[in-house]
């Protein structure tokens, strides 16, 4: 039986989920311990663990946990800002997430778990994290806009002046499935185009394995099972991520374009090849539409979509 959990946001319809499943109202809990859980935090393309927006959510998370133990994700791990910042662009996924492993083990404040929180293309590496290590263990899995069934459009500069982005665009359109570009551009490497499949699972080494579309993860599937929660967020005016339905492991079809949600996806529910199935029939997945363009989380907002997942997921007793 499915017990995916679908949650509405913010005024949207209720219909905009078509998600079997209980519908429950998301409020905060009531009290918290005293020994709040660590929280890792990976961000989004373009972005950096030090940059005024992720600086201004972990001072936030800290006051309102105090004593919590909060990681902004930063690689490499020893490079200046501008490093970080074209690492999001260029590069090897794997390698990254693989760095970023080795830092959460050598970090003793995450010995016994943690909660994360991925935004954007750093949701999509932080669920990596889980699959293939989860030790320590992710307790509690929150995405916001995160491409998890690829991308069928190159996510769109934000500034003809951000040569750093239109040069690894540029790159990618060259030949986002030669084996230089799946290797060596971030996009590339969940690049999945609806119209051309047959090239991208000939292709492709990173979504293909992570989402087990070509074959069974059973580390992957072992490891998602033990989430206490997973929460993954779709931004209903999302023109960044398409489709934006991706966000909720949505994909287009080829030729017709028309959605294939999550569930109909035979490698991800039939087959339970990463695990998604089993989470879902524990009802261990809530599925969150908000309102909004792409991680536009109105962190200001007390009672907006991203405070109020803070809220009920994060700072729990470790």
């Amino acid at each position: 039986m499915l017990l995916i959990r679908a949650i509405v946001l913010l005024g949207l319809v209720p219909s905009a989920l078509a998600y079997p499943g209980r519908q429950q109202p998301l409020t905060p809990a009531t009290s918290r311990p005293a020994s709040p859980r660590p929280l890792v935090v990976w961000h989004g393309l373009g972005d950096t663990a030090a940059s005024e927006g992720m600086a201004s959510i972990k001072k936030d998370i800290e006051g309102m946990y105090p004593g919590i133990f909060v990681m902004n994700v930063k690689v490499p791990g020893e490079g200046s800002l501008d490093d970080e910042r074209k690492a999001g662009f260029w590069g090897n996924a794997t390698d990254q997430v693989d760095i970023v492993a080795e830092k959460i083990l050598a970090t003793p404040e995450l010995a016994q778990g943690f909660d994360a929180i991925g935004f954007s293309q750093g949701g999509l590496f932080i669920r990596d994290y889980v699959q293939r290590y989860n030790s320590p263990p992710v307790h509690n899995l929150i995405t916001f806009g995160s491409p998890h069934m690829g991308i069928a459009a190159l996510i769109p500069c934000k500034s003809n002046l951000d040569v750093t982005c239109r040069l690894a665009q540029a790159a990618a359109k060259r030949g986002v499935y030669g084996k230089w570009a799946q290797d060596n551009i971030i996009q590339a490497a969940y690049f999945r185009d609806q119209d051309r499949l047959e090239e991208f699972l000939a292709a492709n080494v990173y979504l293909t394995r992570l989402n087990g579309e070509t074959e069974d993860q059973p580390v992957a599937r072992k490891n998602l099972a033990r989430l206490d929660n997973y929460v993954m967020v779709m931004f209903d005016k999302d023109e960044t991520v398409y489709p934006k339905e991706s966000a909720i492991f949505g994909s287009l079809a080829p030729e017709t374009h028309e959605l294939i949600r999550m569930e109909e996806h035979d490698f991800l529910y039939k087959d339970d090849h990463i695990g998604l199935k089993t989470l879902g029939d524990l009802g261990r997945i809530l599925v969150v539409q908000c309102a909004g363009s792409h991680m536009d989380l109105e962190w200001d907002d007390e009672d907006g979509c991203a405070k109020q997942l803070v809220k009920r997921f994060v700072g729990r007793q470790s």
